[in-house]
């Protein structure tokens, strides 16, 4: 389990007055630790106050050993996929002076805990479990878990020792037990959100700490008061908050759930001091509409079609989920696509329904950049009705958006996600007016000091072509 070393000013007014700025400087570096820094900056002020402690107080007052100076370069990089959570929250600088503290707290005596952990997971599933602070690795072995532990002790060979080397979304069981109570604010928020990135579609993660009352309070008696309530400052220079369930739920939901694509149920359970399991969802796209600025909705399919891009009576959509459409959809699919050329290929389609007299149809779109580009082409298409009429070939080289809503989460042809993101950052934030021309695009974004993304495919040998966007 990793703790901060953080020294108070206490101790360096015992050092005597002549050292006023100093403790000055000290106070920033403490008070920063409740404030909304990243971690990197908020560890570095620590680093400096245990700098000024060694410049200043006689070692003869130190409170435990001084800390041993060691270089690290942990780091975690929280998920684009989950996209309005910040990155690189939990990111551990070089010559941070933690090493020593954070191995004092790495106790032996949570492994029966570790086993109810292993039951209350078992319900998601048999794969391995990563203890993410695994301390000296006593517990998750065992219950056979992968660990992440930044400071493991001599002896110790854990699965990960930086975060950033465990996948986003990788992780369908996590325990996390006792790690929180022993470190300050920002660095107590990177690691629950780095959890949360880590964690699987429906996957689960058990984490506990100590409570307050009758645990931690008891540490003050040769420790001080730490920056943030119920938190300690111990006689051993290690940091201590304690924890009531309900304030362990709520500081957990206040910081996973703050991504409309994301939620994280958290329910109290019996385990340690404090309790809770997080259960992780991440949504359908389907679910999440956008809006822009005038009113205008994007949205994923229709209570007729369950994915697709729907424009007035047209749907249009990947060939991949010709199978999710209606009957009607399915049946001229059939009739139509052994009369396709051989030498056509094609990627997507656009489906048009019987109107007005004119029967229902086909489009075979080749989309030949579907995958790479942000706003695709449809390239060289043709339509067969379900009279079996076919259209000659012809190239469309007007861009297309929206194409996430093309296609259902589970197509890895590109991220999805990353697709929905941009919809929403030029569509939503900006209110950008889509167009068909590239060139016109291309200026529109420019004009809000956005960047497009993804080449153009450039063949139309029919100038005269009308392109659908």
């Amino acid at each position: 389990m990793a703790g901060i070393s953080v020294i108070t000013k206490m101790l360096l007014k015992s050092a005597g007055k002549a050292a006023p700025k100093a403790i000055s400087q000290v106070d920033e570096g403490l008070s920063s630790i409740a404030k909304p820094l990243g971690l990197e900056e908020a560890v570095e002020k620590i680093s400096q106050s245990e700098q000024l402690r060694s410049n200043l107080v006689p070692r003869g007052r130190y409170i435990g050993k001084p800390p041993e100076v060691v270089e690290d370069t942990s780091e975690t990089v929280i998920d684009e996929g989950l996209s309005s959570l910040s990155p690189e929250l939990l990111k551990v600088s070089k010559n941070l002076p933690l090493q020593e503290a954070a191995q004092k707290t790495q106790i032996g005596t949570t492994t029966g805990t570790y086993v109810k952990a292993k039951n209350i997971l078992d319900e998601v599933g048999d794969e391995t479990i990563l203890d993410y602070g695994a301390g000296l690795g006593k517990g998750a072995a065992k219950i056979k878990a992968d660990t992440y532990e930044p400071f493991p002790k001599e002896g110790f060979n854990p699965t990960f020792t930086q975060s950033k080397n465990i996948p986003s979304n990788s992780r369908s069981r996590m325990t996390n037990l006792n790690v929180l109570n022993v470190v300050p604010p920002n660095v107590r928020k990177g690691i629950i959100q780095d959890i949360g990135r880590i964690l699987k579609d429906d996957g689960k993660a058990v984490i506990t700490t100590r409570t307050w009352k009758g645990d931690v309070d008891k540490t003050l008696r040769l420790g001080t008061k730490g920056p943030e309530p119920q938190s300690v400052i111990t006689s051993t220079g290690t940091y201590q908050r304690g924890f009531t369930t309900s304030q362990l739920k709520k500081e957990i939901e206040d910081i996973l759930n703050v991504d409309d694509k994301v939620t994280f149920k958290v329910e109290p359970n019996k385990l340690g001091g404090a309790g809770v399991t997080i259960t992780k969802k991440i949504k359908s796209l389907t679910d999440i509409p956008l809006k822009n600025p005038k009113g205008s909705v994007v949205r994923r399919g229709s209570k007729k079609y369950p994915v697709g891009k729907v424009i007035g009576g047209q749907v249009y959509f990947h060939k991949n989920y010709i199978s999710k459409m209606p009957k009607e959809v399915i049946d001229i699919y059939k009739k139509t696509i052994n009369k396709l050329p051989k030498d056509h290929s094609f990627n997507t389609l656009m489906y048009t329904p019987a109107s007005k007299g004119k029967p229902a149809s086909l489009r075979f779109d080749e989309a030949p950049d579907f995958d790479t580009a942000r706003e695709p082409i449809p390239g060289r298409v043709i339509t067969i009705t379900e009279k079996g009429s076919i259209s000659p070939p012809k190239d469309v080289n007007q861009i297309w958006h929206h194409k996430w809503s093309w296609v259902d989460d589970d197509y890895k042809g590109f991220d999805v996600r990353e697709n929905y993101d941009w919809s929403r950052e030029w569509f939503t934030n900006k209110g950008v007016k889509a167009s068909g021309s590239p060139v016109k695009w291309q200026e529109a974004l420019k004009e809000v000091k956005l960047k497009k993304k993804g080449g153009m495919v450039a063949r139309n040998p029919y100038p005269e072509a009308r392109g659908i966007y």
